[in-house]
């Protein structure tokens, strides 16, 4: 779909935020069998920071957050609305590990 429209508009260059490296390593998977160039034409960046990211040629860029903040922000949130209380919304500091 997305080569599809960036033929239609004539796109040379295209960016895809992932939903998670997974869903990055798909598309990259699904790019290099285009006559798209990764890492030039093609980025991609996904959020997890999965190991294997790293390793696929081009890398893919991830978004690497703390899972152990994040299940702790959600079990206090959970808490907190099983008894009824006030929640409040919570950030969870994200960046770029390379």
């Amino acid at each position: 779909e997305i080569e599809k429209e960036a033929k239609q508009h004539k796109l040379n260059n295209i960016e895809i935020l992932a939903l998670n490296d997974e869903m990055g390593i798909g598309a990259h998977n699904y790019f290099s069998h285009t006559p798209y160039k990764l890492g030039e034409q093609v980025r991609i960046t996904g959020f997890d920071d999965l190991l294997v990211s790293r390793y696929i040629t081009p890398p893919i860029k991830s978004v690497a957050y703390s899972k152990r903040e994040w299940g702790a922000v959600g079990m206090n949130t959970l808490y907190k609305m099983l008894n009824g209380q006030k929640i409040e919304h919570t950030l969870i500091s994200t960046k770029f590990p390379y």
